[in-house]
């Protein structure tokens, strides 16, 4: 058993600056007395985000999303537009992954150039700029998803509903200023609609799989309530090539957020997800009928920000994440060997308090403290072709940062 705290204060200071000319586009042509000022204008025309000057035309919204630089929060953990970060940032929006025809959190990341996956055990291995996962910090709306119990700390990507998702953000490059160990390699957050009022039903059919997805959101004495729930069946693949077996997978999720603004510009907010994915598994080069594994998470937040002056903002929280994975496998037959009894459980807790200074329109000082605290413990029995096997950890603690 391993007893620690870490502690981690970090003061980051971005600096950007944007030098654009002021172009009119008229008859395909500029010339110099056709320079405008920045215009100032409703939806239908470029707002003036990136400090380059654009010209008050509507165009299409493909377009505009070329030019206009979104906002992202992963790189400095407040809300920053991505041209103003100096961080290296690939944002992968709802919109691009419909068009691909993305339908889960693996494939989506496996768009990234500098990020690949492997699958084994039930398990997504996630390898950014050639690292090992555990160099990898992955969150879902700044919850972690790593799990401390597994190999390098694989994370569990798996079991995240892709109907919620609204963006992935990818920061390339180490951010253990900001964000500690294990973010060597950069940073990953998946970021779920918390905020958009929606009230639907969504239903899809292929074959043997399904999927069925709702949301629906309210407002109660000036809280605002979202809840989003994701059921999705896949009945037609196999995890080995060239077989006739099929390997089921069922998820299950259910997502809650509330908001309330408070007096003096400030917000109090929670997030809570549930998450169930039951799998068929493999060996690595059979068939296994009952082989199983079964993944439950619990994945909480709950924040306080406070614009104490128009320049500087603070927010305080706590983040927990609970993972356990249970595997099953019972001998398939009397000559059959090989069984498997075992649980891993992991708990991350966090608490977090960060602020941030804007010294002008350029520059930034970012500074906090989170203090993170894991633990684990995992119990594995069962027998192989070398014989009856047994191994346990109890309630291991560590912490990092």
């Amino acid at each position: 058993m391993k007893n620690a705290l870490c502690l981690m204060v970090f003061l980051l200071w971005i600096s950007h600056s944007v030098n654009a000319q002021d172009l009119n586009f008229t008859n395909n042509k500029t010339t110099t007395d056709q320079i405008k000022k920045p215009v100032n204008s409703t939806a239908e025309t470029y707002i003036n985000k990136s400090r380059s000057t654009l010209v008050d035309t509507p165009l299409n919204e493909d377009l505009k999303s070329l030019l206009v630089a979104p906002m992202v929060v992963t790189a400095t953990k407040f809300p920053t537009q991505m041209d103003k970060t100096g961080n290296t940032i690939r944002v992968i929006t709802k919109q691009e992954l419909t068009k691909l025809g993305v339908s889960s959190v693996t494939e989506a990341l496996g768009l990234i150039s500098n990020v690949s996956i492997s699958q084994s055990g039930g398990l997504d291995t996630v390898f950014m700029r050639g690292m090992h996962s555990g160099s990898t910090k992955i969150l879902l709306n700044g919850i972690e998803l790593n799990d401390p119990i597994s190999t390098n700390g694989q994370p569990m990507i798996a079991s995240i509903a892709f109907s919620t998702i609204d963006q992935i953000e990818v920061v390339s490059g180490a951010k253990g200023t900001i964000y500690g160990a294990a973010s060597q390699a950069g940073v990953i957050n998946i970021i779920t609609s918390t905020t958009t009022p929606v009230n639907s039903i969504n239903a899809e059919y292929a074959g043997a799989n399904y999927k069925l997805n709702g949301g629906l959101s309210t407002q109660i004495n000036e809280f605002n309530i979202f809840l989003n729930s994701t059921y999705e069946t896949e009945n037609s693949d196999s995890l080995l090539v060239n077989t006739p077996e099929i390997d089921k997978r069922n998820l299950q999720s259910i997502a809650l957020s509330v908001n309330k603004p408070l007096i003096n510009n400030s917000k109090l907010s929670t997030f809570y997800t549930y998450n169930n994915l039951h799998q068929d598994l493999d060996n690595s080069t059979t068939d296994d009928k009952n082989y199983v594994n079964e993944t439950t998470q619990h994945l909480g937040t709950i924040q306080y920000d406070w614009k104490l002056k128009s320049n500087v903002l603070f927010k305080i929280g706590y983040t927990k994440t609970i993972t356990q994975r249970d595997y099953t496998n019972t001998p398939d037959s009397q000559s059959d060997v090989v069984s498997r009894n075992a649980r891993y459980k992991s708990n991350i807790d966090k608490v977090f308090i960060n602020s941030k200074y804007a010294v002008n329109a350029q520059n930034n000082i970012v500074f906090g403290l989170d203090i993170v605290n894991e633990t684990g413990e995992f119990v594995d029995n069962g027998s192989s072709a070398l014989g009856a096997y047994s191994s346990n950890q109890g309630n291991s603690d560590q912490s990092r940062a």
